[in-house]
């Protein structure tokens, strides 16, 4: 957090940091808006120069009203603190741009660097404002695509140069840095921005800065003398003209390059049509310093006088008859001609030049219209989907209808990004509601609410009816086959007869008394007898559950299967362990081949059943889920544990699931019952009521007893219902 406060704004946090100062996020409170605030260095805020700088900053920067610009509010002095009040950009810079993607495409080149230049034209001509450190990292992207230039703090006016004494130090960032303003000249003008320009389009789209991989000073050396390789040598893709251009604003010599940044957007515009760019051939200004400080020898125009001279020149009779000559006189005549055809045509040069530049301005009109257009455009989509953020699908249409339409390639990169963020977006929220859906139908299906279960889909009113649409018929149609088998299985359990109920009963209470194989013998002698039960869907399920319950035949049946895969295994019997692979199943026992360390076959053997380990057992048992959960649940069933066997049974198929739960609740009532009944006859018999059955309670009615002894009794009888639940019998006891 800030160690200052500034009357009226509340800091959020800091977003960025100079050499000169920090700049921090902040809320304007009277206005309700953010605002970016830039603070001098407490260090330099001590040095009246810095100050005095600052302030001409605060004074060129206000100065400046355009939409490429970041726009300057304010400038404050608080108790010591120098402070900017800027317009706060919701974006990233072109440098984050060109560090994500490493080089930019030539359009989107174009597209920065015009807007760069018409904001600095703007600039030039209205106040003749130079920025002095344009680079990638101080042009920035708003949120609705908008390429705005920041940071002016190093920007000068032509009226502060002239009265600018010479520094000790040179300002800029040198990869970017003109060689006039390496040399701290201050006779500066925009070509010196526009140099600095075109090594930020170098930057850009080759991925390189120029003279990279070098220290500082000698980056600031080699800007004063070295000539870069083209980009085109280093970006194949980079066309001839965009080569040549950023070539000829990057010439050492400012009269080189183009003369202001009117010329600098028509040579971008030509090179957006594929138009050659044409270098200029000037002398070098000798007011360009090489290297020591040394000033190169003026080139001084010297006539030459001829080595002969004709002697008709200084004989006046020669002089009247050249006078007198038609031929003189026909050379004069051609002469005017000449010079009259000149003026001609130099007129309609001028002429034809004035309609270029009034074509130039009127298709850079055109071009800034169709940026505004697109740009309101594509600020109407965003501001339907901040107030409609689940419309996903629509403005998805709306970004793709938007992109076939639009001119401006930033724009269409920035729909395209949208597009492909909303479509992530879009896919991330239909899962996260299927998931959703999901979560409440099981809550009910384990509640055995299966129309509640049902209903979550086929009822679904939510944000993705279309889009979850497949989703929920399949999930409503797999709990409506539970419906229809809950359905047909109470049919069937209303349409069996007694006698089927009986033998079901009779069945699990073999089960229920440790006796799988005479349960099965009994169900299979109830067949023999009645060849219709093989038909019914209960009994078939009940005989098939039954088989799960003969362990040897299931372990046997495991061992099968591992023989058809033709894998090794450890087979552990109660001796060792061996290394073998199976080669039959036998009623009584495996035959196997016996491996070595190296897995080759070294004996064969039998191993007979009994031989085999408990471990080993459990593990084949295993194998076969359904088996081990329906065996472990018996094993704890048999110790009283019910919770845990209800655990195990319920992990089972539906129908053996309702078979081994019935039996584990009757087994449980009676278990349940004769602890009930012994529980209330030791009630009574407290009260020396000798009862032996729960029914003498219903039938013999208890000696009177006195007011408190019936209060007593009455109590714990409560109690006991409380406790069992037995809330059918009632006592009514009156005292003496």
């Amino acid at each position: 957090m800030a160690e200052f406060n500034i009357n009226g704004f509340k800091i959020i946090e800091k977003i960025g940091e100079g050499g000169m100062a920090t700049v921090w996020k902040a809320n304007q409170e009277s206005l309700d808006r953010l605002v970016a605030i830039k603070v001098l260095s407490p260090k330099l805020a001590a040095n009246k120069e810095d100050i005095d700088l600052f302030r001409q900053e605060a004074q060129s920067a206000a100065k400046l009203k355009h939409s490429g610009i970041i726009q300057v509010y304010d400038a404050r002095t608080d108790e010591g603190l120098y402070s900017l009040i800027m317009e706060f950009i919701d974006g990233y810079t072109v440098g984050d741009w060109q560090r994500r993607k490493n080089t930019l495409d030539e359009a989107n080149v174009i597209l920065v660097s015009e807007s760069v230049a018409m904001a600095l034209e703007y600039a030039w001509n209205t106040n003749k404002i130079i920025h002095c450190d344009i680079k990638p990292d101080n042009v920035m992207i708003d949120a609705d695509g908008t390429v705005k230039l920041a940071d002016l703090g190093l920007s000068r006016t032509i009226s502060n140069l002239d009265a600018a004494q010479d520094l000790e130090e040179v300002m800029g960032t040198p990869a970017y840095m003109s060689p006039e303003q390496v040399q701290g000249e201050t006779n500066i003008d925009c070509r010196s921005d526009i140099y600095s320009l075109g090594a930020m389009m170098y930057h850009l789209i080759t991925g390189k800065m120029l003279f990279e991989g070098y220290s500082e000073e000698q980056v600031m050396e080699m800007q004063l003398y070295e000539i870069p390789p083209p980009a085109k040598s280093l970006n194949n893709d980079v066309s001839q003209g965009m080569s040549d251009l950023i070539s000829l604003m990057l010439e050492k010599d400012p009269k080189k390059r183009p003369k202001d940044w009117h010329a600098v957007i028509k040579k971008l515009q030509d090179v957006k049509a594929g138009k050659a760019i044409k270098r200029k051939k000037i002398l070098t200004d000798p007011s360009i310093k090489r290297k020591g400080n040394d000033v190169p020898k003026k080139i001084i125009a010297v006539k030459h006088t001829p080595n002969h001279i004709n002697s008709s020149f200084n004989n006046p009779i020669a002089e009247v008859e050249k006078k007198k000559s038609p031929i003189k006189l026909i050379i004069i005549v051609t002469l005017l001609l000449i010079v009259v055809i000149a003026g001609f045509f130099a007129i309609d040069k001028a002429k034809k030049s004035q309609m270029q530049q009034d074509v130039d301005r009127k298709e850079r009109a055109q071009y800034q219209a169709q940026v505004q257009k697109e740009q309101k455009n594509y600020n109407a989509i965003l501001t339907y989907l901040n107030y409609n953020p689940q419309k996903f699908v629509y403005v998805i249409s709306k970004l793709q209808e938007f992109n076939k339409k639009a001119k401006i390639n930033l724009y269409i990169e920035l729909s395209n990004e949208k597009i492909k963020t909303l479509q992530k977006q879009y896919n991330d929220d239909v899962k996260k509601e299927k998931k959703i859906l999901e979560w409440q139908a099981e809550k009910y299906i384990s509640q055995d609410d299966l129309i509640q279960a049902q209903y979550i889909y086929t009822g679904y009113h939510g944000a993705f009816p279309k889009e979850t649409a497949d989703f929920r018929k399949h999930k409503s149609d797999k709990i409506q086959n539970l419906i229809d088998q809950n359905k047909l299985e109470n049919q069937q359990e209303k349409l069996a007869n007694v006698s089927t109920k009986k033998i079901i009963n009779s069945t699990l209470k073999k089960i229920s008394a440790a006796s799988p194989s005479a349960a099965k013998s009994f169900l299979q002698d109830q067949i023999k007898e009645n060849p219709g039960l093989a038909e019914n869907n209960a009994i078939k399920q009940l005989d098939q559950m039954l088989n799960l319950l003969d362990t040897k035949a299931v372990i046997m049946d495991s061992y099968s299967k591992i023989k058809e895969q033709g894998e090794p295994i450890i087979l552990k019997t109660k001796n060792r362990d061996i290394s073998a692979r199976i080669k039959s199943v036998e009623n009584d026992g495996l035959n196997i081949s016996i491996l070595n360390s190296d897995g080759i076959i070294n004996s064969s053997a039998l191993i007979p059943y009994d031989q085999l380990s408990a471990e080993e057992k459990e593990a084949r048992i295993k194998d076969n889920k359904d088996a081990y959960n329906i065996n472990k649940g018996i094993e704890h069933a048999k110790n009283n544990s019910y919770d845990i066997a209800e655990v195990y049974f319920k992990c089972l198929p539906r129908t053996y699931s309702i078979f081994m739960l019935h039996t584990i609740k009757q087994d449980c009532k009676n278990t349940y019952d004769l602890k009930a009944e012994e529980d209330l006859t030791r009630i009574f018999r407290a009260f020396n009521i000798e009862i032996y059955t729960l029914s003498d309670l219903t039938t013999n009615a208890p000696p009177s007893l006195s007011a408190e002894q019936v209060q007593k009794l009455q109590s714990a009888i409560n109690t006991w219902k409380s406790e069992y639940s037995q809330n059918t019998l009632d006592f009514q006891f009156s005292a003496e």
